[in-house]
């Protein structure tokens, strides 16, 4: 299990902290609810999260192949609503090099949507939120 651990920085920033690395992530609400804009929007993390887990997915099923991994690319798009404040929907398009078999272009689909973000999105994921009152 990982455990991370956020510190809000103002009103419109925080950061998170890696626990074992100690890499930090600093995230600012968008220009649009007031932020700054500043750096990644947590929803924004969202389609990070997912675009940087289909590419570790492919790495190992690219090598395999023989396909260079910097001749892949991949764009995400997240669209927003606001009643109620939420992600909708979330494009991928994975650009891969020319010439590749079908077999090949099956395969990295197949890699693409076993990555564990994309199966945790596409199901209901149980979550408990907690307040604790620290002593001090």
């Amino acid at each position: 299990m990982a455990k991370i651990e956020v510190q809000l920085l103002d009103e419109h920033r925080c950061v998170a902290t890696h626990p074992e690395s100690g890499a930090r992530l600093v995230t600012d609400i968008s220009p649009e609810y007031g932020g700054g804009g500043t750096s990644f929007s947590s929803t924004d993390l969202i389609a990070v999260a997912l675009a940087t887990c289909i590419g570790s997915s492919l790495s190992p099923m690219a090598l395999r192949e023989g396909i260079p991994l910097e001749q892949i690319r991949i764009v995400i798009e997240k669209t927003f609503d606001t009643q109620p404040k939420r992600v909708s929907h979330l494009a991928v398009e994975v650009r891969v090099p020319s010439g590749l078999t079908p077999t090949q272009l099956t395969k990295l689909t197949n890699a693409a949507r076993s990555c564990s973000v994309h199966r945790s999105l596409a199901s209901p994921i149980d979550m408990t939120i907690d307040l604790l009152e620290e002593e001090g």
